[in-house]
């Protein structure tokens, strides 16, 4: 029995990691020309949730699943694109605050737009219970 579990976890993983990359290729493919790259659109979407307060560097990489090399040279591109604002905390100089800009809402706006079919046609044979089901399937994998 545990030879059919091991083949079962790994055929599900699998399929998870397959079904990830047809997305983010199709996610890409809607980001094409719009100037953002997938990880510029995280972020900022992350930054347009946590509201006028904005949070540290390092809670934008925790926040997005990934370790903190190569946040900074991501922030610093979006800065110089004027699509995020920097701030220092005036009680600890250390931490530095990064807060989404009004252009860069209009970003995170015009970039969804572009691949809202992408993701609607990667999730159209799931119902709505399916696709609920899902969130709470993979949420419990993390």
């Amino acid at each position: 029995m545990p030879t059919s579990v091991s083949r079962r976890t790994w055929d599900a993983l699998d399929g998870l990691e397959r079904s990830v990359k047809r997305i983010r290729s199709r996610i890409a493919d809607g980001l094409e020309g719009s100037g953002a790259t997938q990880q510029q659109l995280k972020v900022l979407r992350i930054l347009d949730a946590a509201g006028e307060t904005g949070m540290p560097t390092l809670a934008i990489a925790k926040a997005m699943g990934e370790g903190s090399p190569g946040i900074t040279r991501l922030i610093d591109r979006l800065e110089r694109q004027g699509l995020v604002r920097r701030t220092r905390d005036g009680s600890d100089r250390r931490e530095v605050r990064c807060s989404i800009t009004p252009a860069g809402r209009d970003a995170v706006g015009r970039a969804e737009e572009a691949v809202r079919s992408a993701v609607d046609e990667a999730f159209a044979s799931l119902t709505h219970h399916e696709l609920g089901a899902l969130i709470h399937l993979v949420g419990r994998l993390r």
